[in-house]
Parts: structure tokens; sequence; C-alpha cells
């Protein structure tokens, strides 16, 4: 008996779509306030080591901003 082809249910799109916007949004907002904290002060007010710890994490939410972006298009899409 030959397989049929899978075929995509693409009604839960919309709601995948809506999650990736306020993941992304959310993941905007730790960022700033991240930055905000420590990157952003003025030079000396804030450890070096607090600022040196937040850079890799802040490059983290960087990529996985750019990842949610690319997925809310192409989600938007379908």
């Amino acid at each position: 008996m030959p397989k049929l082809p899978f075929k995509h249910d693409k009604s839960h799109y919309p709601e995948y779509h809506a999650l990736l916007c306020r993941i992304h949004s959310d993941l905007e907002t730790i960022a700033y306030e991240l930055e905000s904290h420590t990157v952003n002060q003025p030079s000396g007010t804030v450890d070096p080591d607090i600022v040196f710890d937040a850079i890799p994490i802040l490059r983290k939410l960087k990529t996985a901003l750019e990842a949610t972006a690319q997925s809310k298009s192409f989600f938007k899409t379908k």
C-alpha cells in the first residue's frame, strides 16, 4: 500500500505566529532591561564583572531575536 503524502494542517499557524510575536516582544524587553542596567550605564558605575557577564547573554538574546523574527516572517506568510 503506497504511503499518502503528509498534509500540513495550517490551522495552527496563526496561533503559533501570535506566540512567536509575544516571545519576540518579551526577548526585546529582557534585552533592553539588561542593556539599560549594564552596558548603557556611565563608565565606572557598574562593576566590570557584571558587564563582562552580561555581554554574552545579550549576544544570545540578540541571536534569539533574529531567530524569532525569521520564524515570524515565515509563519506570517503561510
